[in-house]
């Protein structure tokens, strides 16, 4: 009876220790599942994912250099002085926009003047010889007068057509005039870079420098100074973009059409130009410019926007979607790309999809989870 009782205890306390152990498994395994978090983004962060496709391009570096505007050469004009005398009128200040033809100042010149008289009696005495050689024709017609007096008028009347030919083209050099008065037109149409006279100045026969100089502006160079590290950078035919201090933010375009052989002794940099489009007049000569050469290799990369790439412990990282799942890629920057992008290297291939903006963001909460089921 003893041992029916003891089999019975035995079997009361095994089944309670079962019953214990049971609940303590129970009661771990909810405590496991209540501090365990999935891998990957909580839902609120992938409602704010943005993503760009990964794309890939010839490798193009960009070279900053400095530069400054110049005129074209065969699109200026500088006005001398043809006459001496009083200034009595200048009609533009320096950087007007003139046209051909547009009258710029007004000169009283005693030149002119006595030019002009030279001319009246020039035209007078060919008036005359032209009566003269009338009448020794009629004469010599009539049997009045012989051939040599006929020849004699007719010489008369060629040396005083010469003259005048003279005084005409004198005064054609001189340019048009109102009696004394020398008028400055312009011979093209442009900007006004130089003004040398003003009002009531007056000009002697020793003045050199030009009274104006016109350009044409539609079209300019940039000389580049190109330092020797850059010059096996700077290639004929390379694209160029180039911002003006005056104009921050404006972007002028063009390709590089001549690289100088030699470099400048005193500076030590090689001069390279790009003809450039001002069609709105903003680039003056002289200006200062920011100049970005495009240098592109023989050589194909991935390109990712600039915002996709995160630095982490010393390396770059790419967040890459696929589909729901998002991962952490380590890629090697190559150097940056056009439009704000970079060149990478990695475990991706066109066309993947990653993170473009708040990357970091969407990185630390990966890197969070990862930790936590580690």
């Amino acid at each position: 009876m003893k041992a029916i009782y003891k089999l019975i205890a035995g079997l009361i306390f095994v089944t309670a220790l079962g019953i214990i152990i049971q609940s303590c498994t129970q009661s771990t395994a909810k405590n496991d599942k209540s501090i365990t978090k999935p891998k990957g983004l909580t839902n609120s962060m992938k409602s704010i994912v943005t993503t760009a496709n990964v794309t890939s391009s010839t490798i193009t570096h960009k070279i900053k250099l400095t530069g400054t505007v110049e005129a074209l050469p065969n699109k200026q004009i500088r006005i001398p002085a043809i006459v001496s005398g009083r200034v009595t009128s200048v009609n533009v200040s320096l950087g007007d926009q003139v046209r051909k033809g547009q009258i710029l100042a007004r000169i009283y010149s005693a030149d002119m003047a006595a030019v002009k008289q030279e001319w009246i009696e020039a035209k007078a005495n060919v008036d005359r010889e032209v009566k003269e050689y009338d009448v020794a024709q009629s004469l010599f017609d009539a049997g009045l007068s012989s051939a040599l007096e006929l020849q004699q008028a007719k010489s008369e009347l060629e040396a005083a057509n010469a003259q005048l030919n003279r005084v005409n083209q004198t005064l054609k050099l001189m340019g048009e005039s109102d009696n004394a008065t020398h008028i400055v037109r312009a011979p093209m149409s442009g900007t006004i870079t130089e003004r040398n006279i003003t009002t009531n100045m007056l000009l002697r026969e020793d003045f050199e420098d030009a009274i104006f100089t016109i350009v044409d502006l539609s079209d300019v160079w940039v000389k580049i100074n190109v330092f020797e590290s850059d010059i096996r950078k700077v290639k004929l035919g390379a694209n160029v973009k180039a911002e003006a201090l005056a104009h921050p933010g404006d972007l002028f375009e063009g390709q590089i059409n001549k690289v100088a052989k030699l470099l400048d002794p005193e500076t030590k940099v090689l001069d390279a130009r790009v003809e450039i489009k001002n069609t709105e007049m903003k680039l003056l000569p002289n200006m200062a410019m920011n100049v970005t050469v495009f240098d592109e290799l023989d050589q194909v990369a991935l390109k990712v926007p600039s915002d996709a790439v995160v630095f982490h412990n010393n390396k770059d990282f790419v967040v890459k979607k696929d589909g729901d799942n998002f991962s952490m890629i380590n890629v090697k920057v190559m150097g940056n790309a056009a439009d704000d992008k970079v060149y990478i290297q990695g475990d991706l291939k066109e066309n993947d999809t990653v993170v473009s903006e708040k990357t970091l963001l969407v990185f630390n909460e990966l890197v969070e989870a990862n930790k936590i089921n580690q």
